[in-house]
């Protein structure tokens, strides 16, 4: 993908046809900026390398045009609700590499529990019964083809990842800092996953034989720590159900808001989710969020520090006694606990280096093994925790379309 917009390949909005010509092409050098010339108000999205700015539109199921408003939430008043059932399609349609892609997305309305709990633990407050309203997965479509398989969320514009048929997959969010005027296009970027930042962190050399040196490193720690016995591969396909704890360290809440942090976990839990139904995983695997809790101070026993192994120790102890406490009321009892932190991990070290995240072997049927931990770096870590999960799970090789690369676990 080129490293910006072509005029080819970002609609411009609507304008009135007898504007002069002057100012006709200052209108859409605007909205359509060459190669090369895009600029970014956000550090990070300007440090992209590979990407493209499209403009989504809001369409019906015939395509045809709604709203520039991409913005969608399900009712949550009973009494609204007869204006987009639960179980009906939203469609988004936008220009990428020449063509126009078409997502048509139901809610993922298994990505709470019916007893899903958030709790804060500095004020000790608790809250029940949320409700997935803006937080969807689909197809991606190009004409009547499918191409692909997208998990999107709609609560602030189109936030997700695109994750096509023939392997690659790609990151939308908003650009950020744009001032938006009312009824004109929303610019997003489109940006690919690069297979060495799953690997490398942001601060520090990401040059491939580094990086992959990390992944040897780590996975020999994880075959020191795993079991001595493979579980056995079962021949059928059965569908599971993982009900997941998601633990957030006092510096997400400080890097994302305390009002934005949950929305922010429910958008990376959904992604997650759809990387789980990709066909080539073979058994139906449904990723269910049954408690989130939000550190806004440190806690007594938990202690999160650059040592990846330390951390994971640390983490996996307290998270088993949580599910020790939950064992007379199953509602948040889980099968998996994830840790997401700000601190820059690394394996065998007590200082900043490239791995994102660790995890125990097949711990996923032990209490005390069941967990991993992940360091938050933006959208890609969906896939750092869904990595991680699957060495929990045992599972020996990911597809390269699906959500890793070989693992080398034994």
């Amino acid at each position: 993908a080129p490293k910006g917009p072509s005029c080819a390949r970002a609609r411009p909005p609507l304008l009135p046809p007898l504007l002069p010509p002057l100012l006709l092409l200052l209108c859409l050098r605007t909205w359509c900026a060459p190669l090369g010339e895009f600029t970014f108000p956000d550090q990070r999205q300007g440090s992209l390398q590979d990407f493209q700015v499209v403009y989504p539109s809001r369409v019906d199921g015939s395509l045809r045009f709604l709203s520039h408003d991409l913005l969608y939430h399900e009712p949550l008043h009973q009494r609204d609700r007869w204006q987009v059932p639960a179980d009906a399609s939203l469609h988004y349609v936008f220009e990428h590499d020449g063509r126009q892609l078409h997502l048509n997305v139901t809610l993922n309305s298994g990505l709470l529990s019916a007893g899903y709990v958030l709790e804060r633990q500095q004020g000790k407050t608790h809250r029940q019964g949320s409700r997935n309203t803006c937080h969807h997965t689909g197809d991606i479509l190009e004409g009547a083809a499918v191409r692909g398989a997208v998990a999107v969320s709609t609560c602030n514009s189109l936030t997700g990842v695109l994750s096509f048929s023939h392997g690659e997959h790609y990151f939308i969010e908003p650009v950020r800092g744009v001032v938006r005027t009312e009824g004109s296009p929303q610019p997003h970027v489109v940006y690919k996953r690069d297979p060495i930042q799953r690997l490398a962190s942001a601060c520090i050399s990401d040059a491939p034989g580094h990086a992959q040196s990390v992944e040897r490193q780590r996975e020999r720690w994880q075959r020191r720590h795993g079991p001595r016995r493979r579980i056995a591969q079962r021949s059928t396909s059965t569908e599971r159900w993982v009900e997941t704890l998601v633990v957030v360290d006092p510096k997400m809440v400080q890097y994302h808001g305390r009002d934005n942090i949950e929305n922010y976990i429910f958008s990376i839990i959904n992604m997650v989710s759809g990387l789980y139904h990709d066909a080539s995983i073979g058994n139906p695997i449904n990723i269910v969020l049954v408690r989130l809790i939000i550190l806004e101070e440190d806690q007594e026993g938990l202690k999160i520090v650059h040592h990846a192994d330390k951390t994971l120790a640390s983490f996996c102890k307290w998270q088993k006694s949580l599910n020790s406490r939950e064992e007379e009321s199953n509602a948040t009892r889980h099968d998996i606990a994830v840790l997401v932190t700000r601190k820059d991990l690394c394996v065998g070290m007590n200082r900043p280096c490239e791995t994102l995240g660790l995890s125990h072997v097949s711990g996923m049927c032990q209490p005390h093994r069941s967990c991993n931990i992940n360091e938050d770096t933006g959208l890609p870590l969906a896939f750092t925790v869904a990595h991680e999960m699957g060495h929990s799970l045992c599972y020996d090789q990911w597809p390269e379309r699906g959500i890793g690369t070989s693992s080398g676990l034994s």
